[in-house]
């Protein structure tokens, strides 16, 4: 049963009460002081002993670069010549003058050079005087047509040749006489010189040529002439003579066979010259020279 409180316990009662909840208060408050107060707990760190690592060193492999190949420099090819427009007779050349050197004796001489009605060629023409070797020379005028000499203008012969220098001064002044005589009937013939077209020997292989301009091409001793911006064969020569002197068949200098040969042209005319040099035997053997004045077909 409920106890029924009576006014006065209740009176008594609610005095208690305040006091008890003060208490309770009092008590919660001085252990949340405490609380906040209590230190924190102590962190502990190991005491580690430092340790000492050797790392051992990378070792790097060097691999060397491979050598690369010799750079091959090629050599210049030297300039070419300037050519003359119009041949001349360079007589100041035959016989030097002792310690005098003539620069002009190094030029281009415009030799072969063509008459300006195309029916006339002019060779300089050097005379082959065997084991003495003395100096000889010969303007031969050749008719376009036949391929024969119609002129030959001698300039010296090698027997006139001599070593005594009162000799010499003398063949000078003949020498002169003579190249005036033929440079006059080239100017008024109005020779115009050649142009290189081809030069080779027979015993090699042809050499490298320009086969962006027009060119000659060779199969023995035939020769074409190629025009490469259009692609056509201008036309063709063959080069070649027999042995003009006879000799015998056993005989040692018995041979006869092209080792060189040179060729000009003329574009205009078509008028081709090649110079031919035959070998007949071993070096105590004569060689000959052929001139071959022709147009190509």
């Amino acid at each position: 049963m409920t106890p029924e409180w009576t006014r006065p316990q209740w009176k008594s009662r609610r005095r208690v009460a305040p006091i008890v909840v003060g208490l309770a208060c009092g008590v919660c408050f001085a252990i949340g002081a405490t609380w906040r107060r209590a230190p924190a707990p102590a962190l502990l760190v190991p005491i580690v002993t430092p340790v000492s690592i050797t790392v051992p060193a990378a070792q790097v492999v060097v691999t060397p670069a491979p050598t690369p190949p010799p750079v091959v420099v090629a050599a210049p090819e030297p300039p070419a010549q300037p050519r003359a427009l119009a041949p001349h007779v360079q007589a100041q050349c035959l016989i030097p003058t002792p310690g005098v050197e003539d620069p002009t004796c190094t030029w281009d001489d415009g030799f072969p050079a063509i008459s300006r009605d195309g029916r006339l060629v002019a060779t300089r023409a050097w005379a082959n005087d065997g084991g003495r070797g003395y100096p000889g020379v010969s303007i031969h005028l050749i008719d376009v047509k036949t391929g024969r000499v119609v002129r030959d203008a001698l300039v010296l012969s090698p027997d006139e040749y001599s070593e005594e220098p009162k000799v010499q001064d003398k063949l000078r002044v003949t020498i002169a006489r003579r190249a005036a005589a033929i440079q006059h009937v080239l100017d008024a013939g109005e020779y115009r010189s050649l142009r290189v077209l081809a030069s080779r020997n027979m015993d090699q292989e042809e050499g490298s040529v320009d086969v962006t301009e027009v060119h000659a091409e060779f199969a023995g001793d035939t020769m074409r002439v190629i025009d490469p911006a259009t692609a056509t064969v201008i036309g063709q020569y063959e080069f070649g003579v027999g042995r003009r002197h006879p000799s015998k068949p056993d005989g040692e200098c018995s041979g006869w066979g092209m080792v060189r040969l040179h060729v000009w042209w003329d574009p205009a005319t078509q008028v081709t010259v090649g110079s031919s040099l035959y070998y007949t035997g071993g070096c105590m053997c004569p060689s000959e020279t052929i001139e071959q004045v022709g147009r190509l077909r």
